[in-house]
């Protein structure tokens, strides 16, 4: 069996173009849809996620939300949003440092949304 890792997904979507298209003034989006377990969060994200025992858990008797592991996830498992976010600041960086008549000013603006259950929730919360 094949198994496609999260840098061939990047590349075979295309996501770097999108972003270089991004920084020239196009909108751009990238839509994860599929069956639930089918590995849309995995592809998006690639974060591997940690128990924390604080959070959620006060007198409303919830479980323990999970977060995001930033620092402990490997390179090669970083998804879609943190490679093409990357490539997105790479881009604006290197664009900082053209010569004077040749730079451009860049303003970024970001949502990240997930449909689940039929709830929007903003990931950026």
């Amino acid at each position: 069996m094949n198994v496609a890792v999260q840098e061939d997904v990047y590349r075979a979507a295309r996501v770097g173009e999108l972003v270089q298209a991004a920084t020239r003034g196009y909108h751009a989006t990238v839509f994860a849809y599929g069956h639930t377990g089918s590995g849309k969060t995995w592809t998006m994200e690639g974060y591997q996620y940690r128990n924390n025992a604080g959070a959620g858990a006060g007198t409303s008797g919830q479980a323990p939300l999970p977060w995001a592991d930033f620092a402990g996830t490997p390179a090669h498992q970083l998804g879609i949003v943190p490679r093409a976010v990357a490539a997105l600041f790479d881009t604006i960086e290197q664009q900082a440092r053209a010569p004077a008549g040749q730079r451009r000013t860049t303003r970024v603006r970001v949502s990240f949304v997930q449909l689940y259950n039929e709830q929007a929730y903003d990931l950026l919360n």
